[in-house]
């Protein structure tokens, strides 16, 4: 499911906030989606809830919550995206002080700790220093990293990096 998913199918073309059953409305849902919603579906998830944010080139996060009920007012639609808006904002944080549980992207330590000096404006040779290793050392991290999230300057690269929770500016 994870190459054919229909909800991150689905992010190409739908910035707001939708449901399952908005996905299943969409005449140009294709029918391996379509197949996914009742793989869901016969397992007892019926409908699900997708909260996309901050779009940086082909990039978007999102907060998918997946539910038993086919019923929700626009009342709880509301609280929920408020749910999925506070997660988020809280997964953020956290991973800024707690670092990730599982590196995103296959990004080692290194990498990331490299990333984030970036981010802050440091040099190769800075970055070298600052984390006890030489400046070419530096520079192949950054680049693995730049690879990894498929981006061609150090720019990009902290904007995805951003966009995807791995540096907080």
């Amino acid at each position: 499911m994870v190459d054919r998913d229909p909800v991150v199918d689905s992010l190409a073309t739908r910035l707001e906030p939708f449901t399952w059953s908005d996905l299943r409305a969409d005449r140009t849902l294709p029918k391996v989606g379509l197949k996914a919603l009742d793989l869901c579906a016969a397992e007892g998830w019926n409908e699900g809830l997708v909260v996309p944010f901050g779009q940086v080139g082909n990039r978007v996060g999102l907060v998918s919550m997946a539910g038993h009920d086919c019923n929700l007012t626009a009342e709880a639609r509301a609280y929920l995206c408020m749910i999925a808006i506070c997660l988020q904002t809280h997964v953020r944080v956290l991973v800024a002080t707690q670092g990730f549980a599982v590196p995103p992207i296959g990004l080692t330590d290194r990498e990331i700790a490299c990333l984030r000096l970036v981010a802050k404006g440091q040099s190769d040779s800075e970055i070298g220093l600052t984390l006890g290793i030489s400046r070419t050392t530096a520079h192949e991290f950054v680049e693995k990293a730049k690879r990894r999230l498929k981006v061609k300057s150090r720019a990009e690269l902290v904007g995805v990096a951003v966009s995807l929770g791995i540096v907080d500016l």
